[in-house]
């Protein structure tokens, strides 16, 4: 692949991935140097509305920043690219020129109607982001404090100071502060504790210490309850219908519950002391939960015990943290060697660091590692200086492992810290990419950096609209590069009109994509980026566009009354051909009655094809057959087939088969979209229906190829999905017509062997 523009440009691209952020400049006297966020509602039902605020949001050109915002760090994603082609994304906020913003964000409802996977109720967070999405802006990160999402209609949490604890689709609240001495009360309320048929069976446990020890009843206090078994170290059983034993209390049939349980004596200020809740453990088809608050505050003073640090003091052998790869390559269900440095908690010791597959996009199927389940390994940095080397497991690319499905291709790891120990210092680096299986891009490439879009950058890229498809030539891209398409607005804000896909490029860099997009409107520039490993989101070029305004009517495949079929006795008609080629008809079939055969009906326009019902027909690619298929017509009955493309190309008549079936040879015609037509010998259409006759992948081996000049459609991967399908209306396809000088062969008949009628 060529490379265009200037060298600082690209170096800037083809920079690594982890890259050291300097301080926020200020954006003006009044803009505060950080950006913060203030989540203002701190409790909110699913599907309900989160308020939020923040400062210091300032774009360096004196406007405001555009703000990604992100539920859990991106481990909860739309469903759909309406936002954003990153889904992870869950909002945008556009910020005041002072930095400010207030806006309200609708949650997800709970199910995985809204979002992927289902949002849990229980605490949540959100991480805002800015530089991406608005030309020119700084790069910063920031992370909300928790606020508690509740099941619709539940009441909500309780008054009292407590801590909020979800797992499995079931809350639960517990107090925060307990007295210290002897006596004293414990409040806890919880909703959706349900399993099975009916209500969970719930144990209560109490931690004592940081090694695992939990207090234990004796005696008469042992808890006496059949699902219990004798257990001591359960402090309090909640059970369906409650029991005789004064430690077993009522669980409600809908899942929830408010108790007051008693403490151990002996509590000490200061002291280390966690409540824990597990269910399916106790009774017969219950649900799996289990979940355990952080140390109570007890007696007032909190514990400062430090989780998972050292009292050693940490000395870093790099002023920032970093993450490197052992390798740019890896095998499903194999191992990645990953080190890093700089990773020191400042309570002490090494930092314990979250590591996360394509942005928390890749999730494990259970909470074994975290119970935030896109956390797919956790390292634990060296107490001493801060570096760890770690072997990450893959996912072995099924559902058997991963949810969903890890896909072969590029993909990068973000390392985060701060939230897994105590004391410990807000990071997040993301790593360099690596691939899986066979290359293909993921993702969506950074935007380019502000003052890339100029005349020294445009590399000869060219764009041209064809109805409602837009014909791209991109010449620093070659036959099979993959190549991302963007649309940047006058602000120099990136749009997403093709969400995250990326394309493979064809015979002379030419692409071929919809241009039906509601952001696809007045003055845009189309940007071209590369895909290849070594050079990803590269500027390929870029050149303006003129949109249609919403409503308006896009120019037709030339400018000009789409074609039309002449009539009279098997007259083919003649097709409109690329320049330097000759026009070649199509061979008409079989010899049928005269009385068939002539006049051939008027063919319907392309534009009423878009309105008129395809009343069932079908049409797929079997083997070297494409097969189409009109249950409005009976079996035997005699239709008129045209083959829309470059022009109307007329078949001609045919006989179906029992089936209503009809065949077409599709072997000469080039690599394309078409729309295939059958019509009664009065006109009538019985039916229409889209056909994609593929393209044979690029080989991946150099070989000499003979220059073309003839415009080819691009070629997708072979797990890729096609350019075109059904719903995008009429296909037009530009520049990729029939082979010079040959007919196209139409054959008809039932599942005996077929034979081609010679063109």
């Amino acid at each position: 692949m060529r490379r265009w523009g200037p060298a600082a440009l690209v170096a800037a691209a083809a920079a690594p991935a982890l890259l050291l952020l300097p301080p926020s400049p200020a954006a003006g006297a009044d803009c505060p140097a950080t950006a913060t966020v203030s989540v203002d509602t701190a409790t909110v039902e699913l599907g309900g509305q989160l308020r939020l605020s923040g400062t210091g949001w300032c774009h360096p050109d004196g406007a405001g920043s555009r703000i990604g915002v992100k539920l859990d760090e991106g481990a909860i994603s739309r469903l759909d690219t309406a936002v954003h082609a990153n889904r992870t994304i869950w909002a945008i906020v556009d910020a005041a020129p002072d930095g400010t913003f207030a806006a309200s964000l609708t949650l997800p409802d709970g199910t995985t109607a809204t979002s992927a996977p289902a949002l849990d109720t229980g605490p949540h967070t959100l991480r805002l982001l800015s530089g991406s999405l608005r030309g020119g802006d700084t790069v910063r990160s920031a992370l909300s404090g928790t606020f508690d999402v509740v099941g619709a209609g539940s009441g909500g949490p309780p008054s009292w100071a407590h801590t909020t604890l979800a797992a499995g689709g079931a809350t639960v609240w517990v107090e925060r502060t307990v007295p210290a001495g002897d006596g004293g009360n414990l409040r806890i309320k919880g909703t959706g504790w349900t399993g099975g048929s009916g209500a969970s069976t719930v144990a209560v446990k109490l931690g004592s210490s940081a090694d695992g020890g939990q207090y234990r009843r004796t005696g008469s206090g042992v808890v006496a309850h059949p699902s219990a078994s004798g257990d001591d170290t359960v402090w309090a059983l909640l059970a369906p219908g409650g029991g005789s034993h004064p430690h077993v209390r009522e669980l409600a049939t809908d899942g929830s519950f408010e108790v007051t349980l008693d403490l151990p004596d002996g509590r000490v200020a200061g002291q280390y002391l966690t409540v824990s809740l597990a269910s399916g453990r106790f009774a017969a088809g219950d649900t799996q939960r289990s979940v355990t608050t952080t140390p109570l505050v007890v007696g007032g003073v909190p514990w400062t015990g430090n989780d998972g640090g050292s009292d050693v003091t940490c000395v870093p052998t790099s002023a920032s943290p970093t993450v490197a790869l052992g390798s740019t390559t890896a095998s499903f269900g194999g191992s990645l060697r990953i080190t890093g440095t700089g990773w020191c908690n400042p309570a002490g010791g090494g930092s314990r660091i979250g590591v996360k597959l394509d942005e928390g996009a890749i999730s494990r199927l259970d909470g074994a590692v975290h119970a935030n389940r896109t956390i797919w390994a956790v390292v634990e940095a060296r107490d001493s200086d801060g570096t760890f080397s770690a072997d990450l497991e893959l996912p072995d690319g099924t559902t058997a492992t991963s949810t969903p499905a890890l896909g072969g291709g590029s993909h990068t790891l973000r390392l985060l810290s701060g939230s897994l120990a105590n004391g410990d210092t807000i990071r997040s680096v993301e790593s360099a990419p690596f691939v899986v299986g066979s290359y293909r891009p993921n993702g969506v490439p950074d935007p380019l950096p502000a003052g890339a879009l100029r005349a020294g950058t445009r590399a000869g890229l060219t764009a041209r609209l064809q109805g409602d498809r837009l014909l791209v030539r991109i010449p620093a891209a070659d036959r099979g590069d993959w190549v991302f398409l963007s649309a940047y607005a006058a602000d120099g804000s990136p749009r997403y009109p093709w969400g995250d896909r990326w394309l493979r490029a064809g015979d002379g860099g030419r692409l071929e994509v919809s241009a039906r997009s509601a952001v696809l409107t007045g003055r845009l520039s189309l940007v071209a980026q590369a895909g290849d490993l070594d050079g990803y989101g590269d500027l390929l070029g870029w050149t303006g566009v003129r949109f249609p305004t919403a409503g308006a009517t896009p120019p037709g495949p030339t400018g000009t009354t789409p074609p039309t079929s002449p009539s009279g006795p098997s007259s083919p008609l003649t097709p409109t051909m690329p320049t330097g080629g000759s026009a070649a008809g199509l061979a008409p079939l079989a010899p049928l009655p005269q009385a068939l055969v002539a006049p051939a009906p008027a063919a319907p326009s392309y534009v009423s094809l878009g309105v008129l019902p395809a009343r069932g027909a079908t049409a797929r690619l079997d083997g070297s057959l494409l097969t189409l298929r009109v249950p409005a017509a009976s079996p035997g009955a005699v239709v008129f087939v045209r083959v829309y493309g470059v022009a109307v190309l007329t078949a001609g008549f045919a006989t179906l088969d029992d089936r209503s079936e009809l065949f077409v040879d599709p072997a000469r015609l080039a690599p394309g979209a078409y729309r295939v037509t059958a019509q009664a010998a009065d006109g009538t259409l019985l039916g229409w229906a889209d056909a994609t006759v593929p393209e044979v992948e690029p080989p991946t081996t150099a070989v000499e190829v003979e220059a073309s000049t003839t415009p080819v459609a691009a070629a997708p991967a072979a797990e890729d999905a096609p350019w075109f399908d059904s719903t995008d209306g009429w296909l037009l396809l530009v520049g990729a017509g029939l082979l010079l000088g040959v007919g196209l062969g139409l054959t008809v008949g039932g599942r005996a062997p077929r034979t081609r009628v010679a063109a």
